[in-house]
């Protein structure tokens, strides 16, 4: 008899800790142009810049403080050949209260 109370206490805990999550996600897109043009500058060369940024970001929140924050940025350069020039990938956690917000970043760069 006691196994089962605490199976049942250790399941009605699970569900609710489960249904007290929230789950978001969003996606951006952002695509940037720039035809910087100088006219006889010995400093720059005159160029064209341009490129997509894709970024998917997921959220998992709990007691509406806390908060686990996962999201990656693609960048695509028309005319390079590679479908993703570069890739960066964002972790963080985020603790927020009506006093100031707590945020630990982690940032996930390849050189």
């Amino acid at each position: 008899m006691q196994k089962k109370i605490c199976l049942f206490t250790f399941v009605a805990l699970i569900a609710s800790t489960l249904q007290a999550q929230e789950y978001y996600w969003k996606v951006g897109l952002d695509y940037f142009f720039d035809n910087t043009e100088y006219e006889n500058s010995s400093f720059l060369d005159s160029e064209t810049m341009n490129g997509i940024w894709l970024n998917p970001m997921g959220t998992i929140e709990w007691n509406d403080k806390h908060s686990i924050n996962a999201g990656v940025n693609l960048l695509n350069i028309p005319g390079m050949g590679k479908a993703i020039n570069t890739v960066d990938v964002t972790l963080y956690y985020q603790h927020t209260s009506p006093n100031p917000t707590f945020t630990l970043k982690i940032i996930f760069d390849k050189k």
